[in-house]
């Protein structure tokens, strides 16, 4: 049997999921507490892993692949972005897809525009975020992700490019091309 990872939502529901990557039990987890730590300068940014050895990390153990979705549906209650930082990033370093890197990207970007991490880190969670949407564009250019019929896709690209610029940064790349719908 596999084991679980349980953790309390601020709604006072316990989840549980199976780990697909080890994991330990872990139970009444409350994720709006769970606090950033600015571990490495390049966590969350593929091909970095770093993520994985991050002490604040509660999904390095392993999670469910659904596990991202369940955190990503919550994401704009209070605090919960750095719980879906953490849980894609996870993914990310366990299964290097240009989804989990947009994710990733997106997460660090809603933590920056929120404000979600201690001050003397906010730019640098603004500069992984513009580098995760950069590690986006650069390893995974044809990447996507899906609607939830799991049917209909769409491309991460223009959304990476269209990231970058809103934090003020300039995609290194052709987004023109990316942006457009082209046959």
């Amino acid at each position: 049997m596999r084991p679980l990872l349980n953790f309390l939502c601020p709604i006072s529901m316990i989840l549980c999921f199976g780990c697909e990557r080890g994991g330990e039990y872990i139970e009444g987890v409350d994720l709006s507490t769970l606090a950033f730590n600015y571990y490495s300068p390049h966590m969350g940014v593929h091909p970095d892993t770093s993520v994985l050895d991050d002490p604040t990390n509660l999904f390095a153990g392993g999670m469910h692949s659904e596990t991202k979705w369940i955190v990503e549906s919550n994401k704009n209650q209070p605090g919960h972005t750095v719980a879906c930082f953490y849980a894609w990033a996870t993914m990310l370093a366990f299964e290097q897809t240009g989804e989990h890197q947009y994710y990733t990207a997106a997460a660090l970007h809603s933590m920056y525009l929120r404000q979600e991490s201690n001050p003397e880190d906010i730019y640098a969670v603004r500069d992984l975020a513009i580098a995760g949407y950069q590690a986006q564009l650069d390893y995974f250019p044809s990447g996507v992700s899906y609607l939830a019929d799991g049917v209909t896709s769409f491309p991460l690209a223009p959304l990476s490019c269209q990231g970058i610029i809103d934090l003020g940064g300039i995609p290194n790349g052709d987004c023109d091309m990316k942006t457009t719908d082209s046959p």
